[in-house]
């Protein structure tokens, strides 16, 4: 028997996922950048296995646009959190751009 679990966490499409966040920031992060109030999927993760950081969570947001995307993550690393923000995930899954949030 192994200790492995599948991770499952819902895809979206045309829109953002701030991934290797430290556990257990999610939800403050979703709490600062209002992401309870965007009209798209909002899916959270928490307490990943995380080889880099120990435990990680992850936030997947629809309906987010790139330059509220880029907003976003400048808030992040003025909140001295590291994490990265995937954006512009299309509906063929494809991932557009990448930007790290490099908090102190």
């Amino acid at each position: 028997m192994t200790n492995e679990r599948a991770y499952k966490v819902f895809k979206i499409e045309n829109g953002t996922v701030i991934d290797h966040i430290k556990s257990p920031l999610a939800l403050k992060i979703i709490e600062i950048l209002k992401l309870q109030q965007n009209d798209g999927i909002l899916s959270i993760g928490m307490n990943f296995d995380s080889k880099r950081i120990g435990k990680k969570d992850i936030i997947k947001v629809e309906n987010i646009s790139l330059s509220k995307a880029e907003k976003m993550c400048k808030k992040i690393a003025q909140l001295g959190v590291k994490t990265i923000v995937i954006t512009g995930i299309r509906e063929d899954n494809k991932i557009i751009n990448y930007i790290y949030a490099d908090g102190k």
